[in-house]
């Protein structure tokens, strides 16, 4: 909470505070187990700074390209290009362009996710909504309303909830479809009362009037076709982006295309600089947090809270929907993963029952969470901070957590004994 508390008023960045978390769980849980000095020097040294700033190695090579390919798009006037064709033809239609560029996100996270599935959409999607007038925090937050609406029926986001809670797969997807209905309402309601508001207030950014530069039809192909190759192709994120990376500078300059590779490369690099420290401090925070330790220290503590009326559950999971972000107890992407383990077995709710609350709570986190890595890099391409675009969705979501545990309690009888 204390970290918490300045990450989201902004008086330490999240870059350093969340390493200082994992150490101070680190200490905390070391004292707990009355380790002595060699034993506590090793738990914070080897176990989570050694391991936990090369834990999301992976995300982080894959920001690296995925930030040298928007670079190459932004330089090779490929983004302005599709900015100036999508404000031509879209006007003040911005309903219209709102839904179709929601259902791209959507559509697109049904079958990818990770930080370069963000990165590319994000860098395709994010420019088109502010070019026809959208604001930089509106649109960020709407990008992140179509990744988890799309990440409710993905099948590799929906293997988490399947493999931990050991249900069958398509009990998780009606559930997760039914969650869809709801949040996809909420999201509707937030677009066209965010537009209302905006026009009022006249907060939106002006619609470029500029032409589109002279781009080959075929080079705007390029942000589109990672996408394309890790679909319906499955190719992994890492050579999708490079070939797309490829195809770009072939199609834009074919005789500078080793020239323009290089520099998009050392360019991605400088923008993602920040993403790449915050991945290796979130990285450390993940390892304390995930280390048995922690979820011996912490797990019976919070199965003591747990809710086992109607009321109570839909109640209490909607007040504690918080615990969902800064990877704490009641999301599966941080403490939750053991605390739902410790769950599962106390046998304290039907299993459906906890399910139905983490499925939820995880839009909750999706959508709300500073430190998930979707949110930093949706903040990193509008230029607004994780913390502000969350605080900016957070009665929305919060909305759907009490109508999504509602639904799932009174419409779907999950307390009810099988």
């Amino acid at each position: 909470l204390f970290f918490s508390v300045l990450m989201v008023n902004r008086w330490m960045p999240a870059m350093l505070a969340l390493p200082c978390l994992g150490l101070a769980v680190a200490l905390v849980v070391g004292l707990h187990h009355q380790m002595n000095w060699s034993q506590l020097q090793e738990l914070m040294s080897v176990e989570i700074l050694g391991k936990g700033s090369v834990a999301m190695s992976r995300s982080i090579v894959v920001a690296i390209f995925g930030g040298a390919l928007a670079q190459l798009v932004t330089r090779k006037g490929i983004t302005r290009a599709l900015v100036a064709r999508a404000a031509e033809y879209g006007g003040d239609h911005k309903v219209g362009i709102g839904l179709s560029m929601l259902m791209v996100v959507a559509i697109s996270f049904t079958s990818l996710s990770g930080v370069a599935a963000i990165l590319l959409v994000g860098n395709l999607v994010l420019p088109i909504l502010i070019s026809v007038g959208f604001s930089p925090r509106f649109a960020g937050t709407l990008m992140l309303f179509g990744v988890a609406l799309g990440g409710l029926v993905n099948p590799l986001s929906l293997q988490i909830f399947v493999d931990i809670f050991k249900v069958d797969f398509t009990d998780c997807l009606r559930l997760s479809t039914h969650y869809l209905v709801l949040l996809g309402g909420v999201t509707l309601a937030y677009l066209l009362f965010q537009i209302k508001r905006e026009r009022r207030f006249a907060w939106a950014s002006p619609v470029p009037t500029e032409q589109p530069p002279p781009v080959k039809w075929w080079a705007l192909l390029t942000p589109a076709l990672p996408l394309l190759l890790m679909g319906p192709f499955h190719l992994n994120p890492l050579p999708a982006i490079l070939l797309s990376l490829i195809y770009g500078s072939l199609t834009s300059q074919p005789r500078q295309c080793l020239q323009n590779l290089s520099q998009a490369v050392i360019e991605g690099i400088r923008e993602v600089a920040p993403v790449i420290a915050l991945f290796i401090g979130l990285g450390i925070a993940l390892e304390a947090f995930r280390h048995p330790l922690s979820e011996a220290a912490l797990g019976p503590l919070v199965a003591q809270l747990v809710p086992q009326t109607p009321t109570a559950f839909v109640l209490g999971f909607t007040l504690l929907a918080p615990l969902a972000t800064y990877r704490g107890p009641l999301t599966l992407y941080g403490l939750g993963g053991g605390v739902a383990v410790l769950l599962v077995k106390s046998q304290m709710l039907p299993v459906t029952a906890l399910l139905a609350a983490f499925l939820c709570l995880g839009q909750f986190q999706s959508i709300c969470d500073p430190t998930c890595t979707h949110n930093v890099c949706v903040g990193q391409i509008v230029k607004e901070s994780p913390e502000r675009l969350a605080l900016h969705a957070l009665a929305w979501v919060w909305t759907f957590v009490l109508l999504a545990t509602s639904w799932a309690v009174w419409g779907q009888g999950i307390l009810n004994p099988r």
